[in-house]
């Protein structure tokens, strides 16, 4: 297998973005699983993994912040929602 380089915008979090970033990965995962490993970088198999571990701890604390913003979000637009209710009702009576 032939080592393609390609250079993209590191702050292109578009679905193009996101789905090349999913493609490299993707493609280290067939050169290990293949045993092609020494064809794609010249790190030892010790510093992939631990760049993978970085990277996946980096991704798993990134879904734990959009996901505690998005309930916060959540919360916020329920109070407010609430709040609207006795107002209207507080006008109602």
């Amino acid at each position: 297998m032939a080592r393609i380089q390609r250079f993209y915008r590191l702050d292109d979090f578009s679905d193009k973005g996101l789905a090349r970033l999913f493609a490299a990965f993707d493609l280290l995962h067939d050169y290990a699983s293949d045993g092609h490993l020494v064809e794609a970088t010249d790190l030892r198999p010790g510093e992939i993994v631990g760049w993978l571990e970085d990277i996946l701890f980096t991704i798993e604390e990134t879904i734990r912040e959009i996901d505690a913003r998005e309930f916060r979000r959540a919360a916020a637009l329920e109070q407010i929602t609430a709040a609207e209710i006795v107002s209207k009702e507080e006008i109602e009576t």
